[in-house]
Parts: C-alpha cells; sequence; structure tokens
C-alpha cells in the first residue's frame, strides 16, 4: 500500500458527531422544508453515498474524473456518506483520495464537529433498480444548498457508478482491435477481459483524464477524451517514480475511436 499524501484544501473531510453539543452548533432558526436535527433513526433512512448532482453530472458529461471539480459548484458539499446504522455522517468539499479519504482521514476536523447538514426534500426519478434517488441538502452556516444522488450503498464505494458513467460503449484502435466498456466494470480487448477500476485519486497523475487501475497490469492506463468521442490512451506509474515522463498525448499509446465512426456507411 502505497503512503497517502494528505492535502489540507483537497480532501478536507469531518466526521459528525450527531450528539447534543453539535445541535447547539445549528442555527437556531431552522428553515422552512428542511429538517437540521436528525436523529439517527432518521438517518437510517439515506443511509449510503450521495455525490452532488452538478459534480456527477460535470465528471460524466467531460468523460474524466478530476480533483477540481466541485469548486465551481453552488452546493454546499461535493459529498454525504451515511452510516448503515445512522451515527456516523461525513462530508466531503473536494476530491483527494475520493472515497477512502473518508476513512482515512478523521483527524481532518480536530474538534470532530462541524454542523449536521440540514435534510429537505427526497425524491425518486424512475421505477425499479435503475431509479434515480435524490436528496437535498442545505448546509446551515452558509445557507448554501443543492440535489444530491445516491450512488453507493453504506460502506460501498462511489467508484462502480462513475466508471458506469464514464465509460460506455465499444471502440476500435489504430489495428482496428475492439475494445468494449461492461457496465459491470470490465474492459475487453479483442478477446481479452480485463478487471477495471476507476482511480480515485489522480494526485500522482496528468489533469485531464480517467486513471483504470487493470487486473494483472503493472502500469495504470490512462484514458483521455478526444474530439470525435473517442479515446487517447496511455500508460504509466506513479508520478513520484524514478524516470517518470508525462504523457505524449500527440503520439498516444493507442487511439480508439467510437465503433460507429469505424464502419463503412451502408449503401
Amino acid at each position: 500500500m502505497r503512503p497517502r499524501l494528505a492535502l489540507a484544501r483537497a480532501g478536507l473531510l469531518a466526521t459528525l458527531s450527531l450528539n447534543a453539543s453539535g445541535c447547539e452548533a445549528q442555527a437556531a432558526a431552522e428553515p422552512v422544508g428542511f429538517n437540521c436535527h436528525a436523529s439517527s433513526e432518521q438517518l437510517q433512512a439515506w443511509a449510503g453515498t450521495w455525490v452532488e448532482q452538478g459534480f456527477f453530472t460535470k465528471a460524466v458529461q467531460s468523460r474524466q474524473w478530476f480533483r477540481k471539480g466541485p469548486l465551481d459548484s453552488a452546493a454546499p458539499y461535493s459529498e454525504l456518506n451515511i452510516s448503515a446504522d445512522g451515527r456516523k455522517v461525513r462530508l466531503g468539499w473536494n476530491w483527494h483520495e475520493g472515497a477512502e479519504a473518508r476513512d482515512d482521514h478523521p483527524e481532518a476536523d480536530p474538534k470532530g464537529m462541524v454542523p449536521l447538514p440540514c435534510v429537505g426534500e427526497a425524491r425518486q426519478q424512475g421505477q425499479g433498480p435503475a431509479a434515480l434517488r435524490l436528496l437535498q441538502l442545505r448546509d446551515p452556516q452558509s445557507g448554501k444548498q443543492g440535489w444530491y444522488q445516491w450512488v453507493a450503498g453504506p460502506g460501498q464505494s462511489a467508484q462502480p457508478a462513475y466508471f458506469k458513467a464514464i465509460f460506455q460503449g465499444c471502440f476500435a484502435d489504430e489495428r482496428a482491435q475492439r475494445w468494449c466498456f461492461e457496465p459491470e466494470g470490465q474492459l475487453r480487448v479483442g478477446t481479452q477481459v480485463l478487471q477495471a477500476e476507476l482511480m480515485l485519486d489522480p494526485i500522482e497523475q496528468t489533469e485531464g483524464v480517467s486513471v483504470l487501475n487493470l487486473q494483472g497490469q503493472r502500469l495504470f492506463w490512462l484514458f483521455k477524451p478526444s474530439a470525435d468521442g473517442g479515446w487517447l490512451v496511455e500508460r504509466r506509474g506513479w508520478a513520484s517514480e524514478p524516470g517518470y515522463r508525462k504523457p505524449n498525448w500527440r503520439q498516444p499509446w493507442h487511439t480508439l475511436r467510437p465503433e460507429a465512426l469505424t464502419k463503412p456507411a451502408s449503401r
């Protein structure tokens, strides 16, 4: 396991204490339509990981995983995590090591005391397993509020949700070999099937790319979106390793074009 770097601004996360002193720190006047004093029993109904909708949408539309996404958001947080028993609530204001950082850095707030978010309206869009769960949150100090979508259950990583949303479809490389992303977290290259994990810690990688850690591969695979909807692909290790070279996107390891653009037009 590599030692993790602590960034004061890039990975600020705090464990919230749900007790009487926490309630005293909140504003006395509770905004209409919001519950600023939710009990552990009430919070159980929203257990899991919730990501600010604008942050999630921006990552999906740009086809990039990035660490600067939430800085320009008007929402109070980038992420909310509620434990299964509703007794622990953790907030994220930016991304460093993604889902894992919540447990690695509880000391981010020495007092362990930041105001509990005010919980507003809950919605569900669609039906069945694909239904989108939404939750409205408000910060009692700043008054900022936003909508958050559920991406993972308690104790689970948000990584699969981002992989499924960012990596979709089939492509052909310069040798006409087929590359296909599977929603279950797999990458098929020709006849080879590789288990893939989106790296949520971009601190030692080039910005503007999404990095996959593939089973059985020593190097990470870097995917940079191209203008035609395809990908430029490079391979690199950690940036701190001796001899590291920045990717040369003018001469990438592979160039992937959307499959629809590589097939001859029908007559």
